[in-house]
């Protein structure tokens, strides 16, 4: 699970889309990982609509682009995606009059869920890999720099430690030996 192991904790209140990637989006609650979700059908250039919490039918956003519209229920959870949730989704499609349904999750699908999803030409699936391949896409994604903490500061001050600065040197030239004869 990227740069964490199993004795880290998760911090749930750190929201950037770095640590998100890093963590599979295991920092968010369902209704986050909807909103980061939207925001990166936003970015492809669809105009995406949430739909309210509490019972959606099985569709989280919908999603439209031109004469396209597309459902998306998002699962962001630890366990497999059973072909179950899946069926619903093409439920719904249908129900919502929809072009495609994708599922979309934090975790992967079971096995008859991917045979599924292989076998209907309007369900889409994306698990946690190919979503992190698509936000490297469309975000720029950088590690966040750890600021330095008053303590670590005021603790600077006292001790007479100055905060190392990174200088750059210029490369000295290169004499290069030139054999001269004599005649």
């Amino acid at each position: 699970m990227g740069i964490f192991h199993k004795k880290d904790k998760i911090d749930k209140t750190n929201k950037s889309l770095w640590y998100c990637l890093e963590t599979n989006f295991k920092n968010l609650d369902g209704h986050e990982f909807e909103q980061i979700i939207a925001r990166l059908y936003r970015k492809k250039g669809f105009r995406v609509e949430q739909t309210p919490k509490g019972a959606d039918q099985g569709v989280d956003l919908i999603a439209k682009k031109g004469r396209i519209t597309v459902i998306v229920q998002t699962k962001n959870w630890k366990n497999k995606v059973s072909n179950t949730d899946v069926l619903k989704t093409s439920g719904a499609r249908q129900m919502f009059h929809a072009n495609y349904s994708m599922i979309i999750t934090s975790s992967t699908f079971t096995t008859s869920a991917k045979e599924a999803i292989q076998k209907s030409p309007r369900i889409r699936g994306i698990e946690i890999d190919g979503l992190k391949r698509q936000f490297r896409k469309y975000f720029v994604i950088t590690k966040p720099v750890k600021k330095q903490t008053t303590i670590e500061k005021i603790t600077g001050i006292f001790t007479g430690k100055k905060p190392k600065k990174v200088v750059k040197r210029k490369a000295k030239p290169v004499r290069v030996k030139q054999n001269r004869r004599k005649y």
